[in-house]
């Protein structure tokens, strides 16, 4: 019964976090960019099960990388 209760009480609080961010929505979604390729971007983000780095999403929107270019990221990125 001890379970119930508790499980119960751990909904309720669920239930307060969940309400309380969801007032925090916006009414409307933002307005994205008509680019595209936008979607696409958003696509490899979504199907994602890890991090990504911009070669990930290049090679996932079939882009070409000269390595200088990769080179050059990766040095910024460190």
């Amino acid at each position: 019964m001890q379970d119930a209760e508790s499980h119960l009480e751990h909904l309720a609080i669920t239930r307060k976090t969940v309400t309380a961010l969801a007032d925090r929505l916006p009414a409307a979604l933002p307005h994205l960019p008509e680019h595209p390729n936008c979607l696409r971007i958003l696509g490899v983000f979504n199907d994602a099960t890890g991090p990504l780095r911009a070669r990930d999403v290049c090679e996932a929107l079939d882009h070409e990388l000269p390595s200088k270019n990769v080179e050059g990221t990766r040095a910024k990125q460190q």
